[in-house]
């Protein structure tokens, strides 16, 4: 779930270990649960977390999302359980997308 409350689904591992550094905050539930609860998902692709080195500003880049959505502070970070050694520091940081990662 992102902060909008919508189901995000992470693709394959690849992708998933790109955010998160454990297995932890995965729960497996019948895909039918999800479509009853949900109604529908976004899927996550090509995602990782970026900044640059001249900014403290964290990006979530999802490719299948409009670009880089800023995770607005550390809280929000810590929240989601992101991992900074996961942070790929980049020249620039482009499209960046409307949507911030909140809440």
């Amino acid at each position: 779930m992102d902060p909008g409350s919508y189901l995000n689904w992470i693709p394959d591992p690849t992708a998933y270990e790109n955010l998160w550094g454990t297995a932890g905050g995965i729960t497996t539930v019948a895909d039918q649960v999800l479509i009853d609860c949900f109604g529908f998902y976004f899927t996550m692709g090509g995602v990782h977390l970026a900044k640059t080195s001249s900014d403290p500003k964290v990006y979530i880049y999802d490719a299948s999302g409009g670009g880089y959505r800023w995770i607005v502070n550390p809280t929000v970070f810590d929240k989601y359980a992101f991992v900074s050694g996961k942070i790929k520091i980049q020249a620039s940081i482009s499209p960046i997308s409307p949507l911030q990662w909140a809440g």
